[in-house]
């Protein structure tokens, strides 16, 4: 059984329109993936990047052994020392490595909302 929602803007919408929705207090302004309460247990997370009318449902587990998705970093953020050119630019370098591992994929489901009548969509 799937305990969080990981949505887009307009399948958000339509959740907090629920009435088994909980909305969570938001105190700023986020700019990114944001979680907006729970609907019947499951955590609900509004993720702007996502295409509007798409969901994907999930569970995560209390363990590595329940997980349908691995995130290994091997590498952290690693970073340079400020290197100054000729022209004086100022250049940084960054590194990061992981490993990323779907171990089961049935532990997730995506699917989109047709004909929310919510005006415009952004990204097709």
């Amino acid at each position: 059984m799937a305990n969080f929602i990981h949505c887009g803007n307009n399948v958000a919408r339509v959740i907090r329109q629920l009435d088994d929705f909980k909305p969570r207090g938001i105190t700023d302004n986020p700019t990114g993936p944001l979680v907006i309460g729970e609907l019947k247990g499951r955590l609900v997370v509004q993720n702007p990047f996502k295409r509007l009318d798409y969901y994907t449902m999930g569970y995560r587990g209390p363990s590595y052994l329940y997980a349908g998705f691995i995130y290994a970093p091997y590498i952290p953020l690693f970073t340079t020392p400020t290197l100054i050119t000729a022209d004086l630019i100022a250049q940084k370098g960054f590194l990061s490595s992981a490993g990323f591992k779907v171990v089961n994929a049935g532990l997730f489901c995506e699917g989109y909302i047709e004909n929310l009548g919510l005006g415009y969509q952004m990204n097709p």
